[in-house]
């Protein structure tokens, strides 16, 4: 049994229009709008007129039937126009103009459970983007996120900004004081013991994007490394040997000798040896400015 083949033809334009003049009404459009139209998300009638008019005339320019006319019209708006369009692209950039726009004139991020649906939606793209970024994907326009809305990552409220940045300068602080970060000590209940907490907090907020970009400059510019976790397991193992160091000078009355036959008091004899080097060398100042606080005599040699 024989099947009758059918074939699809494409339908006739009605455009009544010439070449040139659509050209003009596209040129239009784009300067209008930002965009090409396009057939997938036609907001009016003529929107999808002139969506079937530029692929009339994408054809007869690929047949070399286009007017110079015509062309040159499209040539100086859109050079591309003979390209398709990346639609989802298009669609993109649309509403991050909107979602930015809303940020700005609201200043604040949309809600979620807000009564307005405009405002509903753009809280479900921001939503969106926030997890492409987490996945790193989409690496372009989350480029263009953060060079025109730095901020658009931050999921908190204001009172937790706030916060997040009271921290950061509680922090900054104690290494103004103290040249170095809070780490845990033996003290409980202590400033160091409370704001090595908070630096782990916030070094944590940081990884997942979360920390405001305020607190970030802050700590940067206090103890640039400071996100380092090795840099930060250094640290503290300096801490732990500068303590056993200055304890051990308190309870012995004297340096430790390297010849010795203790090999802790050896082990620290090489280590204060290397911390003369690199107060020689002007190297790590914030340490050498918390031995020169904690045991000023340090850097005289037995």
């Amino acid at each position: 049994m024989s099947s009758a083949r059918t074939s699809k033809t494409r339908p006739k334009s009605r455009d009544k229009r010439t070449a040139e003049q659509s050209a003009q009404l596209i040129a239009k459009f784009y300067k209008d709008h930002g965009y090409l139209p396009t057939q997938h998300t036609p907001s009016s009638g003529e929107h999808k007129r002139l969506a079937l008019a530029l692929e009339r005339l994408r054809r007869l320019k690929a047949a070399g039937d286009l007017p110079e006319d015509a062309a040159r019209i499209l040539d100086q708006v859109y050079p591309k126009w003979t390209a398709r369009a990346d639609h989802a692209g298009e669609r993109w950039q649309r509403t991050a103009e909107d979602f930015i726009a809303w940020v700005t004139q609201n200043g604040r991020f949309p809600s979620a459970s807000s009564d307005d649906e405009a405002e509903r939606f753009l809280s479900r793209w921001l939503f969106r983007q926030r997890y492409d970024a987490r996945r790193e994907r989409f690496p372009a326009r989350v480029r263009e996120l953060d060079a025109r809305l730095p901020e658009w990552r931050e999921t908190f409220s204001e009172q937790e900004r706030r916060s997040y940045v009271e921290s950061a300068q509680q922090i900054a602080a104690y290494v103004q004081k103290h040249g170095r970060l809070p780490a845990p000590d033996d003290t409980s209940g202590s400033e160091a013991e409370r704001l090595a907490g908070v630096l782990l907090v916030l070094r944590n907020q940081q990884r997942r994007g979360l920390l405001a970009k305020e607190a970030i400059r802050t700590l940067d510019a206090a103890f640039p490394g400071w996100l380092d976790g090795m840099s930060l397991n250094v640290e503290r193992h300096w801490q732990k040997r500068a303590t056993d160091f200055i304890e051990w000078v308190k309870e012995n009355g004297r340096h430790p000798h390297r010849s010795a036959w203790d090999p802790k008091e050896r082990a620290l004899a090489g280590w204060v040896a290397r911390q003369r080097v690199h107060a020689k060398k002007r190297q790590y100042p914030h340490r050498i400015r918390e031995l020169n606080a904690r045991l000023p005599e340090w850097n005289c040699p037995p």
